[in-house]
């Protein structure tokens, strides 16, 4: 008997730990990126769900990328943000928002600012796993945007085959790639589209991909969706590659080249889990202000009780 009942609780534990691991951390945004000015003070929000629950330690790290794109910390702390708490504690899959504070001084030299912000579990006091959140601050005014793509090129699937699985001359498609070189000296976003004509030459479709950013230390490689209900083939007289900069100013142009084999399959645009977020700035959110306005507005609602009694 009791070894049946071993054999049940081993069971019971197989069972549950799937369960156990599959309750996941997850933090929004994992990357934004914000135009400032010098003397400008702003602050949002990170979103952050803890699976587990537990106690948790925030903390931002200034770093700058290589010619390789990888991140290349230089400081623990930024002197332009601040927080008001930097421990936070977590029921089981519960969702705080985790607010962040940004004070730019007013000499503040124009230049762009990396950094990311950690939320990092502890463990019996011992800090474990962490996740982070990308932020970007353009300080400062940028003149003019400019960049070369090269490389573009069809990334090819077949139907029977894994995604992963490229095919060089035949089959669907699920994006179009090509490499983005920024020749700004500071970085800022670009918007690949997509625009289809039909047989008669007229302008059937628009599709736009969400921007993406672009830096001058490294080349990035942009992949380009058919957000669309419909898939695109050689049915389409002609499908135009543009790359637009985030004011809109046309960087490159080009056709796509499709052959009989090739279809350019549609998709769905994804949908954070998250609820939006919004960025505060000015007096009206300084915690100052709010804690008179609302010290007022209870003394208004007292004296106004008052004098109805009376």
């Amino acid at each position: 008997m009791k070894f049946f009942r071993a054999i049940f609780v081993l069971f019971l534990f197989f069972v549950s730990l799937p369960l156990a691991q599959a309750k996941e951390d997850f933090l929004a945004p994992t990357k934004i990126s914000f135009s400032a000015k010098p003397g400008e003070t702003f602050s949002y929000d990170l979103i952050y769900k803890s699976g587990m629950g537990g106690v948790y330690d925030l903390s931002t790290r200034v770093f700058e990328y290589d010619e390789k794109g990888n991140k290349n910390y230089i400081a623990t702390t930024s002197p332009l943000v601040l927080y008001e708490e930097t421990i936070f504690e977590f029921q089981p899959d519960e969702e705080k928002k985790i607010p962040i504070t940004v004070t730019i001084p007013s000499d503040f030299p124009d230049q762009d600012v990396s950094m990311s912000h950690f939320l990092r579990r502890r463990t019996e006091e011992q800090q474990t796993f962490e996740l982070g959140s990308l932020m970007f601050l353009r300080i400062g005014t940028v003149s003019t945007f400019s960049g070369e793509v090269t490389n573009t090129r069809l990334h090819l699937v077949k139907t029977d085959a894994p995604p992963s699985e490229v095919v060089p001359e035949q089959g669907h498609f699920h994006g179009v790639l090509f490499d983005f070189k920024n020749t700004t000296e500071r970085y800022f976003s670009v918007i690949p589209v997509i625009q289809v004509y039909d047989q008669e030459g007229a302008l059937v479709d628009t599709l736009e991909n969400q921007s993406t950013l672009v830096f001058p230390e490294f080349v990035k490689t942009v992949n380009v969706f058919n957000f669309s209900d419909r898939d695109i083939s050689v049915a389409d007289t002609k499908v135009v590659l543009q790359v637009l900069a985030e004011d809109r100013t046309l960087l490159h142009e080009e056709a796509l080249e499709l052959n009989e084999q090739q279809m350019f399959m549609s998709q769905s645009r994804p949908v954070s889990p998250f609820q939006s977020f919004s960025i505060r700035k000015g007096i009206l959110y300084n915690p100052i202000f709010q804690i008179a306005a609302i010290g007022i507005g209870l003394t208004l609602i007292a004296i106004s009780f008052f004098m109805k009694k009376k």
